[in-house]
């Protein structure tokens, strides 16, 4: 239960949950960040198994997960110019796509408009949003939201 937990990463994890999915209340928080949780669970072990459902794509942009699903997410070219704070946002990213076809882009990119149509989302569409589960890790990870440019 992270409402009740007295610590740096409940503070932590309290703003990247408000930030990306909207929850504030207690029961909203606990609820939202079991979702959260069961997610980066499934994205965690795509993410394990990378070799059984990445592959080489050959267009442009960093990677597409194809719709409907095919049971591949291909790293395309521009993949190899990304940033190495990109790269894992990319490749967590598509595997939450991977994951489901109602995992979509709602919103678009936030790095397009610093995340003003990102932020108009409610939560329910966040939980479905590839970008919401990037960029709550990406969040975490360097302690606050951040939108990065391609080559971060």
């Amino acid at each position: 239960m992270i409402a009740g937990a007295p610590t740096p990463r409940r503070t932590l994890g309290l703003a990247a949950l408000d930030r990306h999915y909207k929850v504030s209340a207690a029961p909203d928080i606990d609820r939202v960040a079991r979702e959260v949780r069961n997610s980066l669970a499934q994205v965690s072990s795509r993410l394990l198994s990378a070799r059984a459902w990445l592959r080489q794509g050959t267009g442009g942009g960093f990677a597409d997960t194809p719709t409907p699903r095919d049971g591949h997410t291909y790293i395309n070219l521009d993949y190899g110019v990304a940033g190495t704070l990109l790269r894992p946002t990319i490749l967590i990213h598509e595997a939450f796509h991977d994951i489901a076809d109602r995992n979509q882009d709602f919103g678009g990119n936030p790095v397009v408009d610093q995340g003003a149509r990102y932020h108009r989302n409610d939560t329910a569409t966040q939980l479905q949003n590839a970008y919401a589960m990037s960029q709550f890790v990406l969040h975490i990870h360097v302690g606050r939201e951040r939108f990065l440019g391609d080559t971060e």
